[in-house]
């Protein structure tokens, strides 16, 4: 398997920024620029490298240093950055993505797309096609330009980041650019200019900016929020839980009088734990299996009603909000409509949920099986959670 390592030069004064201090670490909706880009590759580089200026790299370490993420000392142009990261970079194989610490927008795909084409065919830059027409221009007086002539858009490209490469193929291309004292503008105008070498281009994304000034951030702030709104996951989740005698029957955090209840290490709320596990399903995180194991005694007896507020807080934690609840309880008794009402009271202050948003639904099984014969209980819930940070 290919090693992949990214490579974020963090290294300039960001100047244009105007903030007087680095702009990757500018908040970007509760998260700086340089955390957000971190983690657009945490999840796909073995190893990541951030270059930084020497008045950065504690604080830079404090922040997001971990077992795979390091932080080095830049240079003073963004070439010689990228070449300090390089020599952190172990395997002549390695795929290298040298990465704009401040494009925190980058998506999976676009990297994705870059490491495909550098395995297929050698090099992978993101780039999108411009649509605008181009001018060029000449001076004319003081700060007024004037069109000299029309330029042929079809073949222009605004070339972006990640830019893939194998890493000998950098070195390469920096040690002869360091012989020619040749400066370019990024990696890919290094690695064209070595014998033989095509630099191929792969479609990178239009919300994948730089940001270079205040306006910029506002622009990502803006992007940013649109992509969490959008973000909208569902999840299922099943209970069933054995009826006994000796033991109180309770369903959605209400107290039902039944000869019978429901017999588990929790207070055995089928409807609850069916909830909680369409949460958790939804968010991507572990089942209440693992959250509240049965072998664990803090947990014997306790009212489920606290298990879903642990739940609610774990979504809130990872950034999710809950769009609504929809359940269906399976008994043949006892009856569950007299009491649908005050289940949602006990459920929806929890879930921060009107009322409105939580469905609660009853059926028998028929007669059919276990459940038919009044064995049990069982519920299906189905819960849509939207990102919220």
């Amino acid at each position: 398997m290919t090693r992949v390592h990214a490579v974020l030069p963090a290294a300039g004064r960001a100047v244009r920024f105007g903030s007087g201090t680095n702009k990757i670490f500018a908040d970007l909706l509760g998260r700086t620029i340089i955390e957000r880009t971190v983690a657009a590759f945490i999840e796909i580089a073995d190893e990541i490298t951030i270059v930084a200026g020497s008045g950065d790299i504690d604080r830079l370490e404090n922040m997001v240093a971990q077992d795979r993420v390091h932080v080095t000392l830049g240079g003073q142009t963004r070439q010689d950055s990228v070449w300090n990261g390089l020599l952190t970079v172990e395997g002549d194989e390695t795929i290298v993505l040298v990465h704009d610490a401040a494009r925190p927008l980058v998506t999976k795909e676009v990297i994705d797309r870059c490491l495909s084409s550098v395995e297929q065919l050698g090099s992978g830059v993101a780039a999108v096609p411009i649509f605008d027409a181009l001018k060029s221009s000449h001076f004319v007086e003081e700060s007024r330009f004037a069109i000299a002539d029309d330029i042929d858009r079809t073949a222009v490209w605004a070339v972006q980041t990640p830019q893939a490469f194998p890493l000998k193929r950098l070195l390469d291309a920096h040690k002869l650019a360091a012989d020619d004292c040749f400066v370019g503008l990024d990696e890919s105008s290094l690695v064209q200019r070595l014998p033989g070498e095509t630099v191929y281009l792969v479609p990178g994304d239009r919300s994948n900016i730089k940001i270079t000034t205040t306006d910029d951030l506002c622009f990502a702030e803006n992007m940013l929020k649109s992509a969490i709104q959008s973000e909208t996951r569902n999840g299922i989740g099943y209970d069933i839980h054995r009826l006994v005698s000796g033991r109180p029957l309770w369903l959605g955090g209400v107290s039902i009088p039944s000869e019978f209840g429901l017999d588990g290490h929790s207070d055995a709320d089928v409807l609850l734990h069916a909830i909680c596990d369409s949460l958790l399903g939804a968010a991507g995180l572990s089942d209440i299996g693992h959250r509240f194991p049965n072998t664990d005694e803090q947990f014997r007896g306790i009212s489920s009603i606290k298990l879903l507020a642990n739940v609610f807080d774990a979504l809130a934690d990872a950034g999710w909000s809950i769009v609504n609840v929809d359940t269906m309880v399976i008994a043949e008794l006892p009856r569950i409509a007299p009491y649908i009402n005050a289940m949602k009271e006990a459920i929806a202050p929890v879930l921060r949920l009107s009322m409105d948003r939580i469905s609660i639904k009853a059926t028998t099984n028929e007669g059919i099986g276990s459940l038919g014969s009044g064995q049990g209980i069982a519920c299906h819930a189905l819960a849509t959670i939207i990102r919220s940070r």
